[in-house]
């Protein structure tokens, strides 16, 4: 194009230094999507396969993309801003065979994946930090320490209000009560202190986002989840799950557990609600507890819930049989 323009000039004698310029100038502010034309370059070589579409509208900064696994479809936009990668990319979910609790889940993880993308994180932690199944080492050993900690409190408080007789021994709790409240405090500001120190640090350049949130959209959603199978039965998660139609609701669902796992609605609420409870992911290679949003973590609770409902059915058999014994008088 710019060589077309130079000739041109060229050729009626003109100056073609300053039009050659000012095209680029136009190209530089009228194309959103040029800052992301290499990653636009490796989504066709290395994501797109036949049947897949991808359209760019460039003074838009829109990407629409259409991708096929078996019977299942998605159709995603991208649509990248102007100060783009100091902006996040959006990620907006047009159409979908899956059912709606899974494009949540992934769609709402992609675009947290570009929102950490601005922020300089590297791929891999970003995908780490927005994935909801497993939390971090750290997150886990920091609930626990404070759990602890306030577990002895409770139980040291207790002792000291089980012997309280007179004035003495009641201020003496409130004293305990109120140096913990103040050593809670303390920790508190220490640790916005510590955040607020680790935000005015240099922030590392952002990462483009565009390639890495596509090639996650489809390498761990659209493509993996239909071959997955039920880590309790061993069939396909979503053998009969094709179409997402509210009014005409699939026979099972696909739940993935917090271990990352994939299971059945039907298998997972066999495991979560029926003896014995607590159960780790029966897949050999994991050994965690199931957990899954839909259930409490509290096992006597689910205990008890599975207690009434037994009842429930043997007094419903008890009224069947003496029906039919009234019938047989």
């Amino acid at each position: 194009m710019v060589d077309k323009v130079a000739q041109e000039h060229a050729k009626k004698g003109e100056d073609h230094v300053l039009p050659c310029i000012k095209l680029f100038r136009d190209v530089m502010r009228k194309s959103i999507l040029l800052p992301c034309m290499e990653e636009l370059d490796l989504l066709r070589k290395d994501i797109l396969k036949e049947g897949d579409v991808m359209k760019l509208v460039d003074s838009k900064g829109k990407i629409h993309l259409t991708i096929h696994e078996g019977a299942m479809c998605v159709k995603f936009d991208l649509k990248v801003p102007a100060e783009y990668p100091y902006e996040p990319v959006t990620v907006t979910m047009v159409n979908s065979t899956f059912a709606p609790h899974l494009n949540e889940m992934f769609f709402g993880q992609a675009q947290d994946l570009c929102r950490r993308c601005t922020k300089g994180q590297t791929l891999s932690t970003s995908l780490r930090s927005s994935d909801p199944a497993k939390p971090s080492k750290s997150v886990v050993k920091l609930s626990l320490a404070q759990y602890k900690h306030d577990v002895a409190f409770l139980k040291e408080r207790k002792e000291k209000a089980a012997h309280v007789t007179n004035k003495v021994g009641r201020r003496a709790v409130r004293y305990f009560e109120k140096t913990e409240w103040a050593a809670e405090l303390e920790k508190e500001q220490k640790q916005a202190a510590l955040e607020k120190a680790m935000s005015q640090h240099k922030q590392p350049p952002p990462i483009l986002s565009v390639y890495p949130v596509t090639d996650f959209l489809t390498s761990k959603f659209i493509h993996l989840v239909p071959n997955m199978k039920c880590s309790s039965c061993g069939k396909r998660v979503l053998a009969n799950i094709v179409s997402d139609d509210q009014t005409t609701p699939s026979e099972d669902t696909a739940e993935r557990a917090y271990c990352g796992h994939w299971f059945h609605g039907s298998c997972l609420d066999k495991l979560m609600t029926t003896p014995p409870f607590g159960m780790s992911c029966p897949d050999k290679d994991c050994g965690w507890r199931i957990y899954h949003n839909k259930y409490t973590r509290d096992q006597k609770f689910l205990e008890k819930q599975w207690a009434m409902a037994e009842a429930r059915k043997r007094e419903l058999e008890d009224v069947m049989d003496f029906a039919r014994d009234i019938d047989r008088l």
